[in-house]
C-alpha cells in the first residue's frame, strides 16, 4: 500500500511538473512579433487627427517626446506652417508605452481672459505608430454663462507616425 501511495504520488508530481513544462515562457516578442522594446514612446511622431463629426477640422499634429520632457506642434491650417503649443508648459505621466501629456495656458483677447487646455492620451501600437485621442477645452471667463463661446471644447483622434526629426 505504501508502494503504491508513493508511486501515485510521485506520478501526480510528474503531471503537475510536466503541465508546468508546457506553459508558453514569457518572451520578448508578443504574438504578431512586435518586440516590445521596439514600440518605446521617446521620439518625434507626425501626422493628422480627425473628428467624428462632420464639422470638425483636422489637425496636423507633432510630437518630439524624450524622457519626461514632450513638444507639441501643431499645422496652421491657413498656411501650413509649424508652431509650437504652448511652449515649455506641457507635461506628461507615462506608464510603459502610454501617457498622458496635458498643459493649461490662459492670456487676454476681444472676449477679456481665456483659459485653454489641451490634453492628448498617446500609446504605442508599434515601433511606427502611435495612436492617439485629443481634446481641446477653453473657457472665456468673462463671458456671460448665457454666451454660447464662453466654453467650447473639440475632440479629435488619429495616429501619428514615426519621423525623423519634427
Amino acid at each position: 500500500m505504501k508502494k503504491l501511495l508513493l508511486s501515485f504520488v510521485a506520478s501526480t508530481a510528474l503531471i503537475a511538473l510536466s503541465a508546468c513544462a508546457t506553459a508558453p515562457i514569457a518572451s520578448s516578442a508578443n504574438a504578431t512579433g512586435l518586440n516590445r522594446e521596439d514600440g518605446k514612446l521617446d521620439g518625434h511622431w507626425s501626422g493628422v487627427l480627425r473628428g467624428t463629426q462632420s464639422d470638425a477640422q483636422p489637425l496636423g499634429i507633432r510630437l518630439a517626446v524624450s524622457g519626461a520632457s514632450v513638444k507639441v506642434l501643431h499645422q496652421n491650417s491657413v498656411t501650413g506652417t509649424w508652431s509650437e503649443v504652448m511652449p515649455g508648459l506641457f507635461q506628461m505621466t507615462r506608464k510603459r508605452n502610454n501617457a498622458v501629456l496635458h498643459a493649461t495656458d490662459s492670456g487676454d483677447d476681444n472676449d477679456g481672459t481665456w483659459v485653454e487646455t489641451w490634453t492628448l492620451v498617446v500609446t504605442v501600437v508599434s515601433s511606427t505608430e502611435l495612436k492617439v485621442e485629443w481634446v481641446r477645452l477653453v473657457n472665456n471667463i468673462d463671458l456671460p454663462v448665457t454666451n454660447p463661446g464662453k466654453t467650447f471644447s473639440e475632440k479629435l483622434g488619429g495616429t501619428l507616425s514615426r519621423v525623423n526629426g519634427i
